[in-house]
């Protein structure tokens, strides 16, 4: 009887992978690589946050540009007018100085100030269109006027009725007006003591005084646009004295009309 061979043992088999619950749990970081990742998040944040501002930036630049290029077209819109653009009003006791006069008055206020100083035009808008186009560096040039058609020289201009003397806007602090003015040239629209007295105050309010053993001193030097009848108030008051530059107008006014001045003038004493 033939003997058979034992079949051979077959081989033993790796079960096959199956899915454990271990596999639902989360990915666990080495604190290395969470320090990697947190500082190339930081970064990333950074990087964008620094585009942001370039961006903002570029874009404020871009508007302070436009408003530049605006403000260089207005300033050459507002140097550009004359007192032509000016009609006079008699109702408002308005009576321009002819081209001469406002430009010798407005010369007078640049060589008696120096750069830093203030120049303040109490009821005299010729002077201060006329200064306006002289354009003098660095100083501060203001016009106190009734008339509201020169509010188009914004912050330049505020609006002043002699009736209320101390009734300037000073926007809060933000336009400081008292005790601020190096040079004053005042020329009352009215030739009466009301109207000086008033614009006296008004004049003494505006100027830079200091303290003397007796009294407040002006500093300021004035220089005061008005009729010869008002000569004696001028001198009492203010101690200003008539010079040898007469005022002349365009469309000629019968009113004999004098400068006075508080310092020592260039126009020179009668």
């Amino acid at each position: 009887m033939t003997k058979s061979t034992p079949p051979p043992p077959e081989p033993t088999r790796s079960p096959s992978p199956t899915l454990s619950d271990s596999d639902d749990e989360p990915l666990t970081l080495s604190s290395s690589t969470l320090l990697a990742l947190q500082s190339f998040l930081t970064e990333k944040q950074e990087t964008e946050e620094k585009f942001e501002r370039l961006r903002a930036a570029a874009h404020d630049e871009a508007d302070q540009a436009a408003e530049d290029a605006e403000s260089e077209r207005l300033k050459d819109e507002l140097a550009a007018l004359s007192m032509d653009d000016f009609n006079e009003d008699w109702q408002l006791s308005q009576f321009w100085y002819d081209e001469e006069t406002a430009e010798k008055l407005a010369q007078e206020a640049i060589r008696q100030t120096k750069e830093g100083d203030a120049i303040v035009c109490v009821s005299a808008p010729t002077a201060f269109v006329s200064l306006k186009k002289l354009n003098p560096p660095k100083r501060r040039i203001v016009l106190l006027e009734y008339d509201r058609r020169f509010a188009v020289f914004s912050r330049d201009y505020v609006f002043y009725d002699y009736n209320n003397p101390l009734d300037l806007d000073e926007r809060s602090g933000s336009r400081p007006l008292h005790n601020q003015f190096d040079f004053i040239i005042a020329d009352p629209p009215f030739l009466s003591d009301e109207c000086w007295t008033k614009t006296a105050q008004t004049v003494r309010w505006l100027a830079k005084t200091s303290p003397s053993t007796s009294s407040i001193k002006l500093e300021s030097k004035l220089l005061v646009c008005t009729g010869q009848v008002m000569k004696s108030k001028l001198e009492a008051e203010l101690d200003a004295k008539e010079t040898h530059f007469d005022p002349r107008h365009k469309g000629g006014l019968a009113n004999e009309f004098r400068c006075y001045a508080t310092y020592d003038s260039n126009f020179g004493f009668r």
